[in-house]
């Protein structure tokens, strides 16, 4: 049996940024991951049935919204309103194809979209109370000092943007962004990303509200 196995979060001395987790150290953490496909996402779940509900009654009376979604199937057409302008960052990083080294796409179109994209759907709400922001976030897990050191052990994740309360600017949900499908850079993605929430819960205990079947222990 590997010695990570008897090891505990505080007593492992290989802690690495949650970007550069290793094997150990996702051992050490006695965390499950568990990726679900876009498709199986069931917002009841997660205690959003009725938010998804009134967001669905605010889209598709949403001339803008109607027209993005037009684009994507036809070029003649042109996002307007808040939704303008999305769909080029989309074809930014849907041409990878053209990877010369003037024309290559990295994840920032990918993370830009996303934040842009959400913002714009937010928006259609008259009333929002949250708001996706671009600037990025350092969470720190933080596992408490060795008798001898002068310095807590554990790692550092940033976040590539969040969903945060307007009024309190707490988080309510993380975003980290790839260039390319996360397939091709699995299981290192996963690992990240729970590396990611598990920063999020020691930093901000009690802010994950929406988690299904979930315990989290602090």
């Amino acid at each position: 049996m590997p010695t990570c196995f008897s090891e505990l979060p505080k007593g492992y001395a290989g802690h690495r940024s949650a970007s550069k987790m290793t094997v150990q150290q996702f051992l050490v953490m006695r965390t499950l991951s568990s990726p679900r496909s876009w498709n199986s996402f069931n917002p009841d779940d997660y205690g959003l049935g009725e938010r998804y509900e009134r967001a669905q009654q605010h889209l598709v009376v949403s001339g803008a919204f109607r027209s993005f979604l037009d684009s994507i199937t036809n070029e003649i057409i042109k996002p307007i309103g808040v939704f303008e302008g999305l769909r080029s960052q989309q074809k930014e990083f849907q041409s990878r194809d053209l990877q010369t080294k003037y024309l290559r796409s990295d994840k920032t179109p990918v993370n830009a979209f996303m934040i842009n994209f959400g913002l714009a759907i937010s928006r259609v709400d008259p009333a929002p109370t949250s708001v996706w922001r671009h600037s990025k976030i350092s969470l720190k897990a933080n596992f408490g000092r060795v008798v001898g050191e002068t310095d807590d052990r554990g790692f550092t994740a940033v976040t590539d943007g969040q969903l945060q309360d307007i009024s309190t600017g707490r988080i309510k949900a993380l975003v980290e962004c790839k260039a390319r499908n996360r397939r091709y850079a699995e299981p290192a993605v996963e690992m990240q990303e729970t590396g990611l929430i598990v920063a999020w819960i020691r930093e901000c205990p009690g802010d994950q509200q929406y988690a299904p079947n979930s315990c989290f222990k602090n």
